[in-house]
């Protein structure tokens, strides 16, 4: 992995927002590293990367634990009785909510101008963040099925994660993040509550989505050694919203008809790191717009 960028010293507010947007180039200057890599980009490939790699376990069979009869190996919820189904999707969301309200309150802490000025002038800290979510990403699906040890690593990779979204939220203008925030939530909503109540079939924009999601990421990366010009950077941002929406149609739909009752953890990861990708590439799409 190339290392970190060096960040300026800035204090937050309007001139870290103007002065070093993180998700995006603009016409302002923004401070780059070794090869050229930038904390936008950075973000952006690691969080993609993440998305793609949750749904890697979605085809694996669950374990054989003590899962009561209605919950046998290759039962999946959407064959359950109904009080399974709402009981797994009150559980799912619950989770959520509890990874989206730490997720809020480290980033609110971090953009606190004390924390964020030491964690834009020491990139190891987003560096180590990202290994270590990594590293917990996949103790996630090591220990989906053990209780309670799935739901402590699933807090510290929510934890890791905060701290690299904290720290991008940081080079922006508090009000930009707010504005980022609210879209984002009314957007997830949205589509949630029109999946649950459509009959239409999202399975078939698998496909695409994965495709565009590769081609995300592909972008993330080259972004990283070759900074895109803003047009550029803001046509990314609009398909990466188009991409993280359909996924959230996508994800809200499959994890009942590809996930078990004991693997709620997997679908709450997978909502949740569609919610984090929307909200970035938001916030992108919004600071382009404020720069202008």
């Amino acid at each position: 992995m190339t290392s970190p960028p060096k960040y300026g010293s800035t204090n937050g507010g309007e001139d870290a927002s103007s002065s070093t947007p993180l998700l995006g180039q603009s016409s302002a200057p923004q401070q780059k590293g070794m090869a050229g890599l930038g904390p936008d980009d950075f973000a952006a490939a690691t969080l993609a990367a993440q998305a793609g790699s949750s749904r890697n376990a979605w085809m694996d069979q669950p374990a054989e634990d003590d899962i009561p009869d209605d919950f046998k190996i290759g039962v999946v919820v959407a064959d359950c009785d109904e009080a399974i189904r709402r009981a797994f999707i009150r559980k799912v969301y619950a989770i959520l909510l509890c990874q989206l309200g730490l997720t809020a309150a480290v980033s609110g802490v971090l953009m606190l101008p004390g924390p964020g000025a030491y964690v834009q002038n020491n990139p190891w800290i987003i560096i180590v963040s990202v290994i270590c979510s990594f590293i917990s990403l996949f103790g996630v699906y090591w220990k989906r099925h053990n209780y309670p040890a799935n739901m402590l690593v699933l807090t510290a990779f929510t934890f890791f994660e905060s701290i690299m979204i904290g720290t991008t939220c940081s080079f922006y203008d508090a009000k930009i993040v707010m504005q980022a925030l609210i879209i984002t939530t009314g957007v997830f909503v949205g589509f949630t509550l029109f999946t649950f109540q459509t009959k239409l079939d999202f399975s078939s924009f698998g496909p695409f989505l994965f495709g565009g999601l590769m081609g995300l990421i592909t972008a993330g990366l080259v972004g990283i050694f070759i900074p895109f010009g803003k047009t550029t950077d803001l046509v990314i941002a609009c398909i990466g919203v188009l991409v993280f929406s359909g996924f959230v149609l996508y994800d809200t739909q499959n994890i009942m008809k590809r996930l078990s009752v004991d693997e709620a953890i997997l679908a709450s990861l997978s909502l949740y790191l569609d919610f984090l990708n929307l909200f970035l590439y938001i916030l992108r799409i919004l600071n382009n717009s404020n720069n202008d």
